[in-house]
């Protein structure tokens, strides 16, 4: 019974000791930022359109690309709206998961954000 006993107090003292956060030396600490602040809408997609919209983040510089679930590029009409909102015709693909890429090693912007097309 102490076996047991002594077994489950050092296993849970295991799991507290790799359950710790690691410390932070704030790498990759702007890219996190940034990546709060993508908005896809509407997402899921029904209509003609979806919106990527960056908060404080230039898009006219960044690489765009569309991928379906599987990774093949999708070749899609894109549309500047303003600085930060980019709009990107949808009508055309079928139903499904989809994948947007954003990319600028200038303003640190890299992420991939899913969306659903109803």
């Amino acid at each position: 019974m102490r076996a047991l006993y002594f077994t489950v107090i050092l296993s849970a003292l295991i799991g507290a000791a790799n359950a710790q956060t690691p410390p932070n030396y704030g790498f990759g600490q702007e890219r996190q930022d940034i990546s709060k602040s993508v908005r896809i809408y509407p997402n899921p997609a029904e209509d003609e359109f979806v919106h990527v919209q960056v908060e404080n983040v230039d898009l006219t510089e960044a690489k765009v690309s569309l991928h379906n679930i599987i990774g093949n590029e999708m070749q899609v009409e894109k549309e500047m709206l303003d600085e930060q909102t980019l709009r990107i015709k949808v009508k055309d693909l079928a139903p499904g998961y989809y994948l947007i890429g954003l990319n600028d090693e200038k303003q640190k912007l890299k992420g991939i954000y899913k969306f659903l097309k109803l």
